[in-house]
């Protein structure tokens, strides 16, 4: 059980410096698509969905 741990410990330090490259809206829309993946549909609206910024992701 502690070699799974510092595995994991291992992989959130690779996701923390890859995502200092990136900007902040690169990195809101990987989340947004983590959460599409995972079986999340965001509430639609008139104005349309809740995701903001130029990388919307848009259902149809």
């Amino acid at each position: 059980m502690v070699d799974k741990k510092r595995h994991k410990k291992k992989r959130s330090k690779k996701r923390k410096e890859t995502r200092k490259n990136m900007t902040a809206s690169e990195v809101a829309a990987l989340e947004n698509i983590r959460k599409l993946a995972e079986g999340y549909r965001p509430k639609t609206t008139k104005t349309g969905t809740k995701f903001k910024g130029k990388n919307k992701v848009i259902i149809a």
